[in-house]
């Protein structure tokens, strides 16, 4: 009986060994499969990295671009504002002119009618 209790605890050894090897593999396989991942997540996040990095460069030169716009459309607008000041300012000279040029009108064909009622009363 010491003989069967020996080869029993031989053969319990010698599964313990090998379920013992099993679970090795078992970790490491896993371990594998982790540290795959987390390569794969690591390259994939500079892959992401750099996708952001060049966004952001992209969204750089685009505000940059809105920026020159901006002053363009600001100088424009005052450039139009001073000519709409300047347009006002003619207008209103074109006006005065206008009222002048009809009292002179109207001073000249005052005096011309003068002459003409002088001119009959000499003939």
């Amino acid at each position: 009986m010491s003989s069967e209790i020996e080869r029993l605890n031989g053969i319990l050894k010698k599964k313990s060994d090998e379920i013992e090897d099993w679970k090795e593999r078992y970790t490491k396989i896993e371990m594998e499969g982790s540290q795959s991942k987390i390569i794969e997540n690591e390259n994939r996040l500079a892959m992401m990295s750099s996708e952001i990095e060049r966004l952001n460069w992209i969204l750089k030169k685009k505000s940059d671009e809105i920026e020159d716009w901006k002053g363009r459309y600001t100088k424009m607008e005052i450039t139009l504002n001073q000519g709409q000041v300047k347009d006002a300012i003619l207008t209103s000279e074109i006006e005065r002119l206008n009222t002048v040029l009809v009292k002179e009108r109207e001073e000249k064909d005052r005096l011309k009618g003068k002459l003409m009622d002088n001119s009959g009363k000499n003939i």
